[in-house]
């Protein structure tokens, strides 16, 4: 045996296939640069999720609000009509005989 190392061997243990060692995140001033626009990537994001949740909301608020005003309206309007009934049943009453002929 001699003092080689299998070649399969130096290639597990050296450095990358360029020649630089591979490291996942980029040390110093550019790592900070793009943590910083990854950040600002992200709170832009969240602040846009939150409006979108805002408007979804008020949406349903304000479509919960017309239902209301429409059964409001259409009960008055149901009302304003039978009262109309009414007051001509009443006066074809009043226009009857007592005595019923």
């Amino acid at each position: 045996m001699t003092g080689k190392q299998d070649p399969k061997q130096q290639s597990k243990t050296g450095p990358g296939e360029d020649g630089v060692d591979q490291e996942p995140w980029a040390a110093g001033e550019q790592g900070e640069q793009i943590r910083e626009a990854v950040e600002a990537a992200l709170a832009e994001q969240r602040d846009l999720v939150l409006r979108a949740q805002a408007e979804v909301q008020n949406m349903r608020r304000r479509c919960e609000q017309d239902v209301e005003k429409a059964h409001k309206f259409a009960l008055e309007r149901f009302a304003g009509e039978l009262l109309s009934v009414v007051d001509n049943l009443e006066r074809a009453l009043a226009a009857v005989p007592p005595d019923g002929s």
